[in-house]
């Protein structure tokens, strides 16, 4: 009998992996620091990715983020579509990150999508980083395009400003005043924000249970069957 149920649990554990399997869009948290956007001084700051061939659900993402000085506010981080290489209609509010979350040194702020979103295959998305509180957040910039996903030919926005980005603005407005919206290919501009997008590969409608519960339920009941099933024949033929 152990050599006839080998084979299910051996389906089980390759069902229950795939159930779990985790995707990465978007990382290139391990590029170098070049540069400290104020979100309220040049925000909205909007960073974009995209999907593969299949649908997938966004489950995870990781912001690498600065405080330039004391601040009593947060940014509210956001997904939207995508239009015509810009941000377009917002799809979902995924968090708020407060300024006491965040490190004077800099370093990645894990913030989970729960529930996940569904994405499109083949399509652009963006992650926006906006606020109207007085924060002191800013979000960490690199000059390289390195990294997992199709990086240097996504995008990244901010408000254009009278001067460049420095290296450690002094205070919020430190780059200027804000004049307008300015959307740079990284192939160009090399300048896209710090960040790591992670993703289901398993595709479900965002009200469904969680398929890791769900899956590995009916996995249970499968095995217990099929054991019933090899008992009753094992002492039907020793009888």
């Amino acid at each position: 009998m152990p050599h006839r149920i080998l084979p299910i649990l051996s389906a089980a554990m390759f069902l229950a992996t795939a159930l779990n399997a985790q995707t990465v869009l978007y990382d290139n948290l391990g590029a170098s620091n070049d540069a400290y956007y104020s979100v309220a001084g040049s925000g909205p700051l909007s960073n974009s990715f995209s999907t593969g061939a299949t649908s997938v659900v966004l489950s995870d993402l990781k912001l690498f983020l600065d405080l330039g000085d004391e601040g009593s506010g947060g940014v509210t981080v956001t997904l939207s579509s995508d239009s015509n290489n810009t941000p377009g209609a917002q799809i979902r509010v995924l968090g708020t990150i407060q300024d006491t979350s965040v490190v004077s040194e800099g370093a990645a702020v894990d913030l989970p999508v729960n529930p996940g979103v569904t994405l499109s295959p083949n399509t652009r998305y963006w992650i926006t980083l906006s606020s109207n509180q007085q924060t002191s957040i800013q979000w960490v910039a690199t000059d390289s395009t390195s990294g997992t996903g199709n990086i240097p030919n996504e995008f990244f926005c901010f408000y254009g400003v009278k001067q460049l980005p420095t290296k450690r603005p002094a205070s919020p407005t430190a780059h200027g005043q804000p004049l307008s919206l300015g959307c740079f290919s990284n192939s160009v501009a090399v300048d896209p924000f710090l960040m790591q997008v992670n993703a289901s590969q398993v595709s479900v409608p965002v009200s469904a249970p969680d398929l890791s519960f769900t899956g590995m339920t009916l996995l249970t009941l499968l095995l217990a069957a099929s054991a019933a099933v090899f008992l009753r024949r094992s002492y039907s033929i020793e009888s």
